[in-house]
């Protein structure tokens, strides 16, 4: 699909610098397969399945010898060695290649997509770019919270069952799962499980991301600007691939719904 002159572009970005050790694995786990072909193929297909999509950069680590030949001969896809230390970092150097050598405008649309998550679909990128359309700020999809939360403390033995033991989870926000007591219930009223593409125009997030190192999504690095992105619904089956029991719940959905990459799903 060619986009009108002088129109904004919609572009992508797939940040596969990762290496899954969290999934225990010998690959990383973008490579692994999933209905018959590796994990970061099908979620680039899920991607180009939107034709309005013009161009995607799969940046991944600079010794990564893989992904040239898993990707070959998909449409409108170049993939960049360029991968970061952290996602941040990776999403950098894509951006920063289309503003180069795609010769992309600050006003183009950006989306940013994680190889490890293979069940994105076709409806909700549309629901995404309707929704985005003529928004100032950008987005992304999410879901929102239906169970009830807790947030938990390090369980001391000194004081067992008391709540009042410290609020403080362990590294990277959790406390250990074996040793964790229950410290608050947490209003999940307003809470949203943020997933990905998370869209904004490249000028914007470009500069945000050069400005906030420290952030896990893009929708961040956004938020510390003191801009707001829009929640936009997503899908469950848009989860990410993280543990070996993700892994085993997207390999069941792929094979009951036999779906290809980016269409609609039955149920």
């Amino acid at each position: 699909m060619t986009t009108p002159a002088g129109a904004p572009r919609c572009l992508a970005v797939m940040p596969a610098g990762g290496t899954g050790s969290r999934l225990g694995a010998t690959l990383p786990k973008q490579y692994l397969e999933l209905a018959g072909e590796p994990m970061i193929a099908r979620a680039a297909r899920a991607l180009l399945a939107a034709p309005w999509i013009e161009q995607l950069v799969v940046v991944v680590a600079a010794d990564d010898a893989r992904a040239a030949g898993v990707l070959a001969g998909l449409p409108r896809t170049t993939v960049l060695g360029e991968g970061g230390a952290t996602r941040r970092d990776t999403v950098l150097a894509g951006l920063r290649w289309l503003a180069g050598a795609r010769e992309a405008s600050p006003d183009d649309w950006v989306l940013v997509h994680d190889a490890a998550r293979p069940g994105l679909d076709r409806p909700s990128l549309e629901r995404l770019r309707e929704s985005l359309a003529a928004d100032p700020v950008g987005g992304l999809l999410a879901l929102p919270v239906s169970d009830t939360v807790k947030r938990g403390a390090p369980h001391d033995p000194a004081r067992p069952g008391d709540a009042r033991q410290g609020g403080q989870a362990g590294q990277g926000g959790h406390a250990e799962a074996s040793a964790a007591r229950v410290a608050q219930t947490v209003p999940r009223e307003a809470l949203w499980l943020a997933q990905t593409p998370q869209m904004f125009r490249l000028g914007r997030l470009l500069g945000a991301l050069e400005r906030f190192p420290d952030v896990t999504d893009e929708s961040a690095a956004i938020e510390l600007t003191g801009l707001a992105p829009k929640l936009v619904t997503g899908s469950r089956a848009n989860f990410k691939v993280t543990t070996a029991e993700d892994l085993d719940l997207m390999r069941r959905l792929l094979a009951a719904e036999s779906v290809p990459p980016g269409e609609a799903r039955t149920r």
